[in-house]
């Protein structure tokens, strides 16, 4: 019994453990920083506040994506010979000519010499025919002498092509049922995926023209160009020599300026920025049902579970939230006062 209980606990542990690597995107949007009230203000403390909010944030986001990857780099290296040997399985070549040619590939790979290399492309080359024939039942002799052929011989060619598929078709038609609604499977499968996904896509794009659209906002640039102006007319006058209460007159008019612009164009990132964390949100689960869409298309087209483990695209999309609220300071381009007055 106290066997037992060792085990039962070990095992606990261990579950525990392998949950807690995983983070998963409905637990980590709760953890995302919240934007200070007052961004356009001269509280520093708040902003880095924010800012080490954001940096330990993104350690966390960072560390779970580059575990994912690595986990995907290394199934993906496991499963690549069975990949490729599925690859050519589907085109209708032999489990053994596909291992006989990746055994010639890898010969060749490890060749000394140019002429071992040359002994093995002829090897592989007389291979090539023998799968093309297997695969499409068409020698290379025929590939060439289809070469030489008018157009009125291909298209003879072809017609006697099509009639034998035809009688092999007929020859086992429960066979081609079986390999039509598999290929019809994967044809929905994929239509599926390619459906979400664009309208995952179509929703990520507004958000990210809407930011573009304010960042190009015609009152907000023509108060830009206006700063610019007064800023080159104080230049102007420290080089003529003008007293110190005209240039502290405009330099005060830049920080109001400044303060307008930032006010303007904070409150539209704001408010934009929310209705982005809200798609963001509500999106989870859509693309977890995008994410098992996309694993069933790769298992049926590599032949291998290349699965994404459970919430990657979530934390993509979190990823693409989260690089926008990193930039709620950038429209605060107000100067410090104390700076400007040229105070003491």
């Amino acid at each position: 019994m106290k066997k037992i209980g060792l085990v039962a606990t070990f095992l606990a542990g261990f579950i525990t453990s392998h949950l807690q690597a995983q983070v998963l995107p409905e637990l980590l949007i709760g953890k995302l920083p919240v934007p200070p009230g007052s961004v356009c203000s001269d509280d520093t403390t708040a902003h880095n506040t924010f800012t080490n909010n954001c940096e330990n944030f993104n350690r966390i986001l960072d560390d779970e994506m580059q575990r994912r990857h690595r986990k995907m780099d290394e199934t993906v290296a496991r499963e690549e010979d069975k990949i490729a040997e599925h690859a050519m399985m589907r085109t209708g070549v032999s489990p053994e000519l596909t291992r006989q040619m990746m055994a010639l590939q890898q010969q060749r790979d490890q060749a000394n010499s140019q002429a071992q290399r040359n002994q093995i492309d002829a090897q592989m080359e007389a291979l090539t025919g023998q799968m093309i024939q297997q695969s499409t039942n068409i020698s290379m002799e025929e590939i060439d002498n289809l070469k030489k052929m008018d157009k009125a011989g291909k298209e003879a060619w072809a017609t006697a092509y099509a009639t034998e598929t035809q009688a092999e078709v007929m020859a086992d038609p429960e066979s081609f049922q079986k390999k039509n609604e598999e290929n019809m499977h994967s044809f929905n499968l994929v239509q599926k995926k390619q459906q979400l996904s664009d309208s995952l896509n179509a929703c990520n794009s507004k958000y990210f023209k809407m930011f573009q659209d304010l960042e190009n906002d015609s009152k907000a640039l023509a108060i830009l160009d206006e700063i610019k102006q007064k800023r080159e007319r104080i230049q102007e006058f420290y080089k003529q020599g003008e007293s110190q209460e005209k240039i502290i007159q405009i330099q005060h008019q830049i920080v109001n300026l400044e303060e307008q612009y930032c006010n303007m164009q904070t409150s539209g990132y704001l408010r934009i920025l929310n209705q982005f964390f809200v798609f963001t949100k509500s999106s989870i689960k859509p693309f977890y049902t995008l994410e098992k869409l996309t694993n069933e298309v790769n298992a049926t087209q590599t032949g291998s579970d290349l699965g994404m483990e459970k919430g990657e695209l979530g934390l993509i999309q979190i990823q693409a939230y989260f690089s926008k609220l990193q930039q709620v300071y950038k429209y605060n381009i107000i100067e410090p006062r104390m700076e400007i007055i040229g105070a003491e």
